[in-house]
């Protein structure tokens, strides 16, 4: 007859369970989410609400004052996925509380990403992304052709941060009050990302002063 093992004398460590909650904001229609705290998530939020749009930034550092705990904020907030939800032509921000662990959900009609440089983020689709080579190729530095509603503001971005987030603000603005002039835009901005064009794996635009292109943008987008 073969020993008998030992009982194991480790205590075990309680699973603590996942907590789902109801979303203690009910985002406007037309409301934007910003993923990032940082100084690109800051430009891109307030250049939003410059313009009328409704937004909410999330990011997983804890709220450090009372201004970071204001209802437009999700501090404290890992944001876990996007998603693209078709019934409701809506995009569903999912992020987890850093202290509680309790998961939420906001319904929103656009999403920011300025998380600082790409690193294989789990919380949404590579192909989203129109990622190549481990890197996301996207149209005038923040487009991806692959959604009109999803924009990336990347830390290579310095310089023309602020005009860049005034870009973001008057695309995300054409979109609610002219989407057939923000969609055309779109379309032109990433043709050369998709396939049946002659299709490139770089910025279209790489190779072009940023400040003029972002010029070029503005007068594409605001009437």
């Amino acid at each position: 007859m073969g020993a008998m093992s030992a009982p194991s004398s480790g205590r075990q460590v309680p699973v603590r369970p996942v907590m789902r909650r109801p979303s203690p904001l009910d985002p406007a229609t037309g409301t934007w989410a910003v993923i990032g705290a940082g100084t690109h998530g800051t430009a891109a939020q307030q250049a939003l609400v410059a313009v009328g749009i409704p937004a909410i930034r999330y990011d997983r550092a804890p709220a450090v004052d009372r201004a970071d705990s204001a209802v437009d904020r999700r501090m404290g907030h890992e944001v876990i996925s996007v998603e693209e939800i078709e019934d409701i032509e809506a995009l569903a921000v999912t992020s987890r509380d850093v202290i509680t662990d309790e998961i939420t959900t906001e319904y929103v009609s656009g999403v920011v990403i300025a998380t600082g440089p790409y690193a294989d983020w789990s919380f949404i689709d590579p192909d989203t992304l129109n990622v190549v080579d481990g890197r996301p190729v996207l149209a005038h530095r923040m487009f991806t052709p692959r959604h009109p509603a999803i924009v990336l503001s990347g830390p290579d971005v310095t310089a023309g941060l602020e005009r860049q987030a005034a870009v973001i603000a008057a695309y995300a603005a054409a979109l609610r009050n002219n989407p057939r002039r923000a969609l055309a835009f779109h379309r032109r901005a990433c043709a050369r990302l998709l396939p049946g064009y002659p299709r490139v794996v770089t910025d279209p635009v790489a190779d072009q002063d940023y400040e003029a292109v972002l010029a070029a943008d503005l007068a594409s987008l605001v009437p």
